[in-house]
């Protein structure tokens, strides 16, 4: 007899369905779906691969490097000229007698002497900070130059003009950089001189009594403190190496640029990072 439902050989009368039977299971294969990955994935297993990494060209990558510089480099300018490094210059004897502008800094007692020696500590940290970290982008982008921009640079978007252009701008760039630092080297070096002098001075208070006194430990301890802070050691950062000549500023400011001189520089960068031994 004809069941009153044609579809009651594949259904049960509750609804539920028929378990299938070890022959179908074995005529019919499994097949495997291989999961792709998201986007999210992709870039996690990624992340590490030099591919992925970044799409920008080293050259722009370098003027990226440089407008770093310039925006950080505004406020330090403008530190520089607060300073006013060049009114502690140590000026001979014979240059104050024949030069009126140039004042005696002898502070004629010791407290005097001590508040001039914690001014310019202030003013040689308050330099020496801000200066490690643009030299460290510095540093990084004469790195990128050396490492990838030659004659033979080539670009997939740009024109042959256009990338001489740039060039240029990024060699502009590196030099107005070192000239920056050049120019808070040699500030460092006055505050450095001065602090000298003025040890030299506040020996002449050593154990003379009444409260003019300063005792010879006490100032031993000053200058070694002060050596350590002038040496770049407490910094780990050798700033004397920015410290250029007339001769060089002029080179620098002309636009030249020698990859050979500019991969020693880079070699002298990266020992400006170490403490002294």
């Amino acid at each position: 007899m004809t069941p009153d439902n044609p579809y009651e050989d594949f259904f049960e009368s509750s609804g539920k369905q028929q378990p299938r039977s070890k022959d179908m299971d074995q005529k019919t294969p499994k097949k495997s779906v291989k999961k792709i990955p998201d986007e999210e994935n992709i870039f996690k297993e990624n992340i590490h691969d030099k591919r992925f990494k970044n799409s920008r060209e080293s050259l722009d990558e370098v003027l990226a490097s440089l407008r770093l510089f310039q925006r950080e480099a505004t406020a330090f300018s403008k530190l520089l000229s607060e300073t006013r490094a060049i009114q502690h210059k140590v000026v001979s004897l014979i240059s104050r007698l024949f030069f009126s502008s140039q004042k005696d800094p002898d502070k004629k007692s010791l407290a005097g002497e001590r508040a001039y020696y914690r001014v310019l500590l202030k003013k040689f940290i308050n330099i020496i900070e801000p200066m490690k970290g643009l030299a460290e982008i510095h540093r990084q982008t004469v790195e990128q130059f050396n490492r990838d921009i030659d004659e033979d640079y080539y670009s997939i978007d740009k024109e042959d003009h256009q990338i001489k252009k740039d060039k240029k701008q990024a060699i502009e760039g590196i030099n107005l950089q070192r000239s920056i630092l050049a120019d808070a080297a040699a500030d460092l070096d006055i505050l450095t001189n001065a602090l000298i002098a003025t040890e030299k001075r506040m020996a002449r208070y050593v154990d003379v009594g009444n409260y003019n006194n300063i005792s010879s430990s006490e100032l031993k301890l000053l200058i070694s403190q002060r050596q350590d802070l002038t040496s770049g050691n407490d910094h780990q950062f050798q700033y004397q190496i920015f410290d250029i000549n007339i001769i060089d500023k002029t080179v620098l400011q002309l636009g030249g640029y020698q990859k050979e001189t500019s991969q020693q520089y880079l070699n002298k960068l990266m020992e400006a990072f170490k403490a002294r031994n």
